[in-house]
């Protein structure tokens, strides 16, 4: 009995040093793992419009878009009626 745990007491602070060792190189492929994660979140990667820029909008049509747009920041909130339930005046 007390040999098994002498022998995993030792294996857990073991353990613990070994965190210090690779940290350095854990951090330093923290970017790369973070990277390959974005990338994986797209759907179809190679799909036929995957490496182009897609084509905007230019000249008058792009004007009347961005006037709504920047008008609809300037219309006040409308005042909603809220239901609020308070259960704690029981």
């Amino acid at each position: 009995m007390k040999t098994s745990i002498v022998i995993i007491t030792a294996a857990m602070l073991l353990s613990g040093c070994a965190l210090f060792y690779d940290a350095p190189r854990i951090d330093a492929d923290h970017g790369l793992a973070q990277a390959k994660t974005w990338e994986s979140q797209i759907a179809f990667p190679d799909y036929r419009y995957a490496g182009t820029t897609p084509e905007g909008l230019g000249g008058i049509p792009a004007e009347q878009i961005m006037k709504v747009y920047n008008q609809s920041f300037g219309e006040q909130a409308k005042k909603q009626e809220v239901f609020n339930l308070d259960l704690t005046g029981m």
